[in-house]
């Protein structure tokens, strides 16, 4: 289990109801022109025109995923007809009409575009793992739409896992301005994708590094409530980085415990505003909350104040950082409290069986995340590791105890009754 990273700096130590807020803001531009890469507490790292690229190539060696442009109209489709030997002779027979898109998923930056129809390892969409050259040939051809509405057929040859090297061949539909492309992933190691463009044909960077951002203001693909694909704008998390959503609740609510963090990289999504036809104008959907466990482990608090729309793709929101301890995230040899009695009524005795190092802080807090007790704690370790905790006060519920010190923090859960 991964090790919690602990940013305790003498006025530093508090836990999870710490209220450090920050009214912050976006623009993405008129027409949501720009790409918006930012980290939490520090604002915009990275801006980007979404216009300027057709296809990403996820740059990790033992990754095969290749994602499209969804957000500014690129439509991929996979040829119905035949494999890779039907290149020089590709029937458009239903283009459009009958053939299914192709969109990026929205649970993950592995599930591309070109990876719907994988049906898992070998088989990635595009291509077939060999076990014996461990590489990915490619077996299907597809055929894209680019932004100016022009239509280039394409194959993704192969891909060489061990020079992390993608080939790849395109032309016009009519077999002419035929190209063959070969890409060095590696020139891009430290940034989620590396990006192609048509018109150009040319490779190139524009994501600051996956280690300097949280979350991507952006036009995406989504499946909506209809059933079908359509352009969203909302907010992608970084890979690595977590949410959970809470609706409705007040917005000093700050129980981010309640439920699981979630993995997936639309948690916050697109549907925290909604559209009044009648009005012709945005609104913010009421008692929505989201917590997001951002890279550096911390977990902020983020809601939405202002959408302005198309007009300005201003976006104005509040951050807070909650708390610098992450339940589910605690290492075995940090260890858990022993609450005794669990569920208590007016005493627990607070065992822990590890060294904090010296003198430590407990607190205790409420579902709600309120803080609700509060001691410091001198510590002798040579003496028993454990204190009688009068909770006599405290009304009937959950609550989460806390020590925390230079070098441990130990939780655990205690039901008063």
């Amino acid at each position: 289990m991964k090790k919690l990273k602990l940013y305790l700096l003498t006025a530093c130590v508090f836990s999870i109801s710490m209220a450090v807020q920050s009214q912050s803001s976006i623009s993405m531009g008129p027409g949501y022109a720009d790409d918006i890469y930012y980290k939490m507490f520090e604002g915009v790292v990275g801006v980007a025109d979404r216009a300027e690229w057709d296809l990403g190539f996820y740059t990790s060696s033992e990754s095969y995923s290749i994602i499209t442009n969804g957000g500014a109209g690129i439509e991929l489709y996979v040829y119905p007809y035949g494999d890779t030997s039907a290149w020089m002779s590709i029937d458009t027979n239903g283009l459009a009409a009958s053939w299914p898109v192709l969109f990026n998923g929205e649970d993950s930056w592995q599930n591309g575009a070109f990876n719907r129809n994988s049906t898992g390892h070998p088989d990635y969409g595009w291509g077939v793992y060999s076990d014996i050259t461990q590489n990915v040939v490619g077996d299907s051809l597809f055929v894209i739409k680019l932004m100016d509405g022009s239509w280039k057929k394409l194959w993704i040859e192969r891909k060489l896992t061990s020079d992390n090297k993608y080939i790849f061949r395109y032309a016009d539909l009519d077999n002419s301005y035929e190209k063959e492309k070969t890409l060095k992933n590696d020139d891009y190691i430290g940034t989620n994708f590396s990006y192609f463009d048509f018109q150009s044909g040319s490779f190139f960077d524009r994501e600051p590094n996956t280690e300097d951002w949280d979350i991507l203001f952006t036009k995406y693909q989504a499946m909506i409530p209809q059933g079908v694909p359509f352009p969203v704008v909302g907010v992608l998390n970084n890979v690595g980085v977590k949410a959970n959503r809470f609706h409705p609740v007040t917005l000093d609510f700050n129980a981010w415990y309640n439920q699981p963090l979630d993995v997936s990289r639309t948690v916050v999504g697109y549907n925290w505003k909604w559209f009044d036809m009648g009005g012709m104008q945005w609104h913010l959907e009421d008692s929505l909350l989201f917590f997001i466990q951002a890279l550096d482990a911390n977990i902020y608090k983020l809601y939405f104040t202002y959408y302005a729309g198309t007009s300005s793709g201003d976006i104005e929101f509040m951050e807070e950082l909650v708390s610098m301890v992450d339940v589910d995230e605690i290492s075995a040899d940090d260890g858990k409290l022993q609450l005794s009695p669990n569920p208590a009524q007016e005493f627990v005795t607070v065992i822990w069986n590890t060294d904090l190092g010296g003198s430590a802080i407990m607190h205790v807090f409420d579902l709600s995340g309120k803080e609700v007790l509060y001691r410091e704690l001198q510590i002798n370790e040579k003496a028993i590791k454990q204190i009688r905790l009068d909770v006599s006060g405290l009304h009937k519920g959950m609550y989460v105890i806390s020590i925390i010190s230079a070098k441990r923090v130990i939780n655990g859960k205690l039901l008063i009754e």
